[in-house]
């Protein structure tokens, strides 16, 4: 099971998509919820840095990061594999 393909898709949701399925195609699935959580930490603390030493830019680019992996975590973790602790 997939996510829906919605052709035009644009703005913040098109970003969050593409940037979903950027990491599906070069990073394996999450293996665990802890793995999945430890991943979306990594960025928050990432995007923690953009927002205080870093540029809104690269802040911008950490949050569209942040929403893809949540939206992994869901697929990967609770929604699609039953063999996933």
């Amino acid at each position: 099971m997939g996510y829906p393909d919605y052709e035009g898709q644009t703005g913040v949701i098109g970003e969050v998509r593409r940037e979903l399925e950027r990491a599906t195609e070069k990073f394996a699935p999450f293996h665990s919820a802890h793995e999945g959580f430890a991943i979306l930490l990594e960025e928050v603390e990432e995007l923690k840095h953009e927002v205080f030493h870093g540029t809104r830019e690269r802040a911008r680019a950490k949050a569209i990061q942040i929403a893809a992996m949540a939206l992994r975590f869901i697929r990967d973790v609770s929604d699609l594999r039953s063999d996933v602790p």
